[in-house]
Parts: structure tokens; sequence; C-alpha cells
């Protein structure tokens, strides 16, 4: 592999603790090039932009309390059990170009309507900020509860029925992330 030449750049101990924000390299790849460090201390970190503000969520495995609160200071730490688990939880952030693409054409739309470009940008930026706090720090139904909650003939619910009529959100389930995404980090 590529990443060996670069482990023997520093001397690793059995009192070091390591940290790999490499997405691809798999742990047992780790352990074996920074031996003597116990495979316990070998962790995998996936950490999204945002960390970088405090405010992003970083996949962590194996369990590592310091490593996990390190993680949680730096936004929301999300500790799995194995790499399995890992693997199967990283292709959800292949749908952050499309938010950032559907932001971009709702900008656009108001731009269309008049709208400045900078305040156009502002304001949807500040609507999916909005949009996505009450969702931030959820329950295992709290997902549910938001899409439920939608005013029966609303907007919000005219919109939510139309794209599930069309199949947008399954083809999301079965296609776009299990498919094409997860194919990039087995």
């Amino acid at each position: 592999s590529t990443l060996f030449p670069y482990t023997t750049l520093f001397r690793s101990e059995k009192r070091h603790t390591v940290v790999s924000l490499i997405s691809t390299a798999p742990l047992d790849s780790l352990r074996q090039w920074l031996s003597p460090v116990p495979a316990a201390s070998v962790v995998r970190a996936i950490p999204l932009p945002a960390v970088a503000k405090h405010v992003g969520t970083t996949l962590v495995t194996p369990r590592h309390d310091t490593i996990v609160t390190l993680f949680d200071a730096l936004g929301t730490a999300v500790p799995v059990d194995d790499e399995v688990q890992m693997q199967t939880l990283m292709p959800i952030t292949c749908l952050m170009g499309q938010l950032y693409a559907q932001q971009r054409a709702a900008q656009g739309w108001l731009v269309a309507q008049g709208i400045d470009r900078a305040v156009a940008a502002k304001y949807v930026g500040g609507i999916y900020s909005t949009i996505t706090h009450d969702s931030a720090a959820p329950g295992p139904d709290t997902l549910d509860h938001l899409v439920a909650e939608q005013t029966p003939g609303g907007l919000n619910e005219q919109v939510l029925r139309e794209l599930t009529e069309a199949g947008a959100y399954k083809r999301s389930e079965e296609r776009r992330v299990g498919k094409e995404c997860r194919s990039r980090w087995s």
C-alpha cells in the first residue's frame, strides 16, 4: 500500500494512541503498520469538514473513550463497534453534494425572482440550517416524527407527497446511498 512508507516517518510505541483520518485505510492494515501500538489504541475517525467549526459529525471505530471525547468537543462523535458499521454509515456523506445543489437551485430561483444573490444565499443557508436544527440530535424516532408533523394540506406536506409519489426517497435508499456511494468504501 502507498500508506505504509508514511507510517515509517515516526516511531510507534506501545504507549501511543493513533487516530487515522484516512477514510480508506483499513484497521487491520493500520494495526500492522503501527505495531507495537496495541490494537485497541489504533482508531479510525472520519470527520466531516464542519468539524473545523466545532459542529461536524465524526464516525469513530473502535469505540475509544478519549477519542470519542475529543471528537465530541469538535461537534458530534458517533462511535461504532466495527468497520462494518462504519462502512455502512459512511455513504450517507455522499448526500452532501445533492443537498448543496438543492440549496443552490433554491438560491437561483430566488435570484430569478429578483432577489439579490447575497440575500438569497444568506436566506437559503439560514433556512436549511433552521430546518435541520430539529434533527441535529435525534432519537430513534425523531426523523419519523419530523416528517409526520408536516401540516396536512400545507405546502410542506404537498412537496413531501409529490416527491414520495415520484419515488425520490425510495431511489435514495435503494440506489444512490446503497450502491454508488457504498462502492467507494468497500
